[in-house]
């Protein structure tokens, strides 16, 4: 499969479509990010935690406009999993910090992208923890940018002012999941 198939698969918003696109990625990609964890003392498990981490930066950067095709995929994401995995070492102390600015800018880029990653989960974690038509609504408003219009004839609702205070419900339970454990919703920009 080539790039442009993949990022027709990954923009085409259906769970089917992105599934095969990551299957192809994992076959084209996951090899080489193996080969570099095994070289620098990882193991396998680290290796798809490694894999697993740059495809989720990989579609937020897709979906998000951040990537723009500028080298091949298998580059891009190398050079993700590259950046996450010098974090990685760097926090277990297996590699020394010392070396070319190049490799501190690397360094750099890749805490910025593990830092995002971490927030990511953290909202994951507490967006899994509303009801399935929160869940349902924000991911309809947020991940596939449907219009309050779409969103009040998907739920039925009488009017697109009836869909954005259901929106604004399911964000006011979200920012309580957030306050409860003491977490600014500001860190999220949401």
């Amino acid at each position: 499969m080539n790039d442009s198939e993949i990022l027709m698969l990954l923009t085409d918003n259906r769970e089917k479509s992105s599934n095969t696109a990551f299957r192809a990625i994992y076959q084209q990609v996951f090899p080489m990010i193996r080969k570099m964890v095994f070289d620098s003392g990882g193991t396998e498990e680290q290796a798809l935690d490694v894999f697993q981490d740059t495809s989720l930066i990989f579609y937020k950067n897709v979906t998000g406009g951040k990537y723009q095709k500028q080298s091949k995929i298998s580059t891009y994401l190398y050079s993700i999993a590259r950046n996450h995995w010098f974090v990685q070492l760097k926090k277990e102390k297996r590699m020394s910090v010392s070396g070319s600015i190049e490799d501190l800018e690397i360094g750099q880029a890749a805490e910025e992208d593990h830092a995002e990653l971490d927030m990511i989960r953290i909202v994951e974690k507490f967006f899994t923890k509303l009801d399935q038509g929160c869940q349902r609504l924000l991911r309809m408003y947020y991940y596939d940018s449907k219009s309050m219009k779409q969103i009040m004839a998907d739920f039925g609702l009488g009017s697109e002012q009836a869909a954005k205070t259901k929106k604004f419900r399911c964000m006011k339970k979200l920012e309580g999941l957030f306050a409860a454990h003491q977490i600014k919703k500001d860190s999220f920009n949401l």
